[in-house]
């Protein structure tokens, strides 16, 4: 009875992750409450249980590593030994070590990867400076038409003082000259007026 309540829990997926030993022990205290398994037992059916599991991951890599193998051999993909062969094969052909031979290559790339990306550096803070002086330049006009405005304000505000004071004084001036016309306008009625009975005195004479 134990064999089958291992067994269904392997069935389930469990097979597939790696079981450890608090695991396995959780599962036969699960299986010794529901009855399935006896408690003498259950030190045997973890043992049982992990040992069944360690043996499904050993196959499940060994069918992994097989597939992974298949693939490559259909891809056409080179193995390390047949590139060692390979290696070794140019190397009693040409003299030349391949492993040294590509890591020069392999630093003459790195070195022209650097290389660019120092002058891309390079290029991003000179456009960064561009930048920041094109905007220094912008506020800089900003604030001289700020201060051409402000400038033209208070010009036309102290224009429009200037002729309010104008006004006033005008105003003022105003007042005394028809306060002097006035005074002048009696004065000519009143010799107006004694000249008039002295025409009258003469006509009656007459």
């Amino acid at each position: 009875m134990a064999d089958n309540s291992l067994k269904r829990y392997l069935d389930a997926g469990i097979a597939f992750t790696a079981l450890t030993q608090a695991k396995a022990e959780s599962i036969v205290r699960d299986l010794v409450k529901t009855g399935e398994v006896q408690t003498e037992q259950a030190q045997a059916a973890v043992n049982d249980l992990l040992d069944r599991s360690r043996a499904n991951t050993e196959r499940i890599v060994e069918l992994v590593r097989n597939e992974v193998t298949e693939q490559v051999k259909s891809m056409g993909l080179v193995g390390q030994a047949e590139l060692s062969r390979l290696e070794k094969r140019i190397e009693g052909l040409t003299g030349v070590n391949t492993a040294t031979a590509v890591r020069k290559v392999a630093g003459k790339k790195a070195a022209a990867t650097r290389a660019e990306e120092a002058e891309a550096r390079s290029q991003a803070a000179k456009k960064a400076a561009l930048t920041r002086k094109e905007n220094e330049a912008k506020e800089a006009a900003v604030r001289k038409v700020a201060g051409q405005k402000a400038a033209a304000t208070r010009a036309k505000k102290a224009t429009g003082k200037k002729a309010a004071t104008k006004k006033k004084a005008a105003a003022k001036k105003a007042p005394a000259k028809k306060k002097a016309a006035a005074k002048k306008a009696p004065a000519k009625k009143k010799a107006a007026s004694k000249k008039a009975p002295a025409k009258k005195t003469a006509a009656k004479k007459a």
